[in-house]
């Protein structure tokens, strides 16, 4: 019964073992480091490579943005990831003491395709609505007023809330 039981579980004494000598043992770990060094080191070379190549096309694609802009008339609103920083507008007052920072607006929607961006923009504007369209990678956003607290936001969110049922209020 103990012998049935030992040989279940691979314990049986009949059992021939493997024995690899240890200079065959060393060769064949430095081969499969050598292997995977050799593996990481490519694909660091190839990542590199292409990531170059992509890096090189997008400079070039934002060059013949700007040559297409200085010939093409677009609207203020459309702005670059580059204008993107600049959001935060200030006024000054007619005494010029104050200065008020416009830091809420209530994205609308979003859209990939420029056109119906621009068709819902229009829509926007003839309503009376300050509209800003930006473009975030592919999509193209579309921002209804400024505002500089988040209170002056709700009221018009709730207005907005009627057509536009997922807009929200953000931060610039």
């Amino acid at each position: 019964m103990k012998e049935k039981q030992l040989s279940f579980f691979g314990l049986e004494r009949n059992e021939k073992n493997i024995i690899l000598p240890k200079d065959i043992l060393y060769f064949l770990s430095i081969i499969i480091i050598l292997s995977i060094s050799f593996a990481y080191i490519a694909g660091v070379y190839i990542g590199r490579k292409y990531s170059k190549k992509k890096y090189l096309s997008e400079k070039s694609l934002t060059l013949a943005k700007k040559d297409i802009s200085s010939s093409c008339v677009f609207s203020k609103e459309v702005r670059d990831s580059s204008k993107e920083k600049e959001k935060v507008e200030k006024k000054v007052n007619q005494q010029g003491k104050k200065i008020i920072l416009k830091k809420y607006v209530i994205q609308v929607a979003t859209y990939r395709n420029k056109r119906l961006a621009q068709k819902e923009k229009k829509l926007l504007e003839k309503r009376g609505y300050p509209v800003i369209l930006s473009r975030k990678g592919k999509y193209m956003v579309i921002f209804v007023g400024k505002f500089s607290t988040k209170e002056e936001a709700q009221k018009k969110l709730k207005y907005l809330k009627s057509r536009y049922k997922d807009c929200f209020i953000r931060r610039l």
